[in-house]
């Protein structure tokens, strides 16, 4: 199999890594440019990149060159809801369009994207005043439909990143404490407990990233988010190459 990762030039430290944890496993990683046809497709590839990047290599999805991109129609607000109920951190939150947010009260809110389009980052907002935040939401392509979802706000205080493969851990790191980056590999024990104890209720075999959140409501599920696309921090990517390629040599692909 072949990982084809995104080229940035030197810019992404996420992709370079991930490049040199595939050839540090001794299988084979090559850059690709967007826009550009890999000459050198093979029959299965690992698709690492952008979502834009991720939407350009599915037009070589074909019987003979098979693109692995991991896009579970469960990575979504309503999905969320229903599988981790209040242990989702925004449970019970409302969706809506842009437009709604002229109708608010003057007060804070939580908002995000109802999916992984990453229109807007998730954080909390004060309305009236960061509505011309929201451009990119009102201009993306889901702009008249029910494509963010708002609740009340939470004090966050840390957030981590776990790969979950076959239901399992393979690796996790903090990324932010107190809405700060904080990138660090040490993890408390009872963030790796809640971690399983929400893996087990996912029916959902992955591969998927999932972000915790330490509230003050307690350990709460952030969002899940789709692995080729997704930020590994200090996560260690060998352990996360190796379980990818034992994961997809085990789909019956052709």
């Amino acid at each position: 199999m072949l990982w084809v990762i995104q080229d940035s030039k030197g810019l992404h430290y996420n992709w370079i890594a991930m490049h040199n944890a595939v050839i540090q496993i001794e299988s084979n990683a090559i850059f690709c440019a967007l826009g550009d046809v890999p000459a050198l497709l093979d029959r299965v590839n690992i698709i690492i990149g952008g979502d834009d990047f991720l939407d350009d290599m599915m037009q070589y999805n074909t019987d003979q060159h098979r693109m692995m991109i991991f896009n579970f129609d469960w990575l979504n607000v309503p999905s969320y809801q229903k599988i981790w109920n209040d242990e989702y951190l925004n449970y019970g939150t409302r969706d809506t369009c842009y437009s709604y947010l002229f109708k608010l009260p003057t007060k804070e809110y939580y908002i995000r994207p109802t999916d992984d389009s990453k229109c807007i980052d998730g954080a909390v907002y004060s309305l009236p005043d960061d509505l011309e935040k929201f451009t990119a939401c009102r201009n993306c392509r889901k702009a008249n439909s029910s494509c963010i979802c708002i609740g009340p706000p939470y004090r966050v205080y840390a957030e981590w990143r776990f790969v979950i493969i076959n239901c399992k851990i393979v690796s996790g790191c903090q990324y932010c404490k107190n809405g700060e980056n904080c990138v660090s590999a040490s993890i408390p024990n009872r963030v790796i407990s809640f971690v399983s104890h929400i893996v087990e209720r996912t029916s959902e075999n992955g591969p998927y990233v999932l972000d915790i959140a330490d509230t003050d409501v307690g350990l709460k599920v952030l969002e899940a988010n789709i692995f080729n696309a997704s930020n590994f921090y200090v996560c260690n990517r060998t352990a996360i190459a190796l379980a990818i390629e034992e994961y997809v040599e085990k789909i019956p692909i052709f």
